[in-house]
C-alpha cells in the first residue's frame, strides 16, 4: 500500500505547489485534499480528477487511488476528520492571510486557529494517530501573529 497523503490548502499560492509535486509523485502516494467546494477549487482540481479517474479507468491503479477530492470545510471538524481517516501523513499549508485577514478576522480566527485544532484533534483521535501520523504545519505572523485592528490600519496610531 502507498503511504496516504493529506494536504490542507491545495488552492493556495503555496498548498498548490505542494500539490503539483505530490501529483507528479502520485505512484507513491496516495492523494487526499480537503477544499471548499467553490467555482474555483473545481476548476482547478478538474483536470487532475480526470486524469485520476482515467489512471483508475485503465486499471493502473485502484478507484480510490491517486487522488481523493473532500468537499467540505476545514472550519468544520467533522470534514477534517473524514479526510484524516487512513493518513500516513498530514501537510497543511492553509491559511487566509492579509489583506484579507485584516478585514476578516473572525474568518482567519477560523482557519488559522480553529481548523488546525480540528487536524491535530482528528489525528490523535486516529488508532495511534499521534505517535504513527506525521503532521508537517506551515505558517507565518500573519496568520496568527501581532496584528492590529482594522481600525488602526484604516485610520492610523
Amino acid at each position: 500500500m502507498k503511504p496516504r497523503i493529506v494536504l490542507f490548502g491545495a488552492s493556495g499560492t503555496m498548498g498548490f505547489e505542494a500539490f503539483k509535486e505530490l501529483w507528479r509523485r502520485r505512484a507513491l502516494y496516495d492523494i487526499v485534499v480537503l477544499l471548499r467546494p467553490s467555482r474555483a477549487n473545481k476548476a482547478l482540481m478538474r483536470p487532475y480528477i480526470r486524469t485520476a479517474r482515467v489512471a483508475a479507468a485503465n486499471h493502473d491503479a485502484p478507484a480510490s487511488a491517486d487522488l481523493t477530492v473532500i468537499w467540505g470545510d476545514a472550519t468544520r471538524y467533522a470534514d477534517v476528520e473524514r479526510a484524516i481517516r487512513g493518513a500516513d501523513a498530514v501537510l497543511n499549508a492553509m491559511a487566509f492571510i492579509s489583506p484579507q485577514a485584516d478585514y476578516h478576522p473572525d474568518t482567519a480566527a477560523a482557519v488559522n486557529t480553529t481548523a488546525i485544532g480540528h487536524i491535530v484533534h482528528a489525528i490523535e483521535a486516529q488508532p495511534g494517530g499521534a505517535e504513527r501520523i506525521h503532521l508537517i504545519h506551515t505558517g507565518s505572523v500573519a496568520e496568527t501573529g501581532d496584528r492590529s485592528p482594522l481600525e488602526r490600519v484604516l485610520t492610523g496610531p
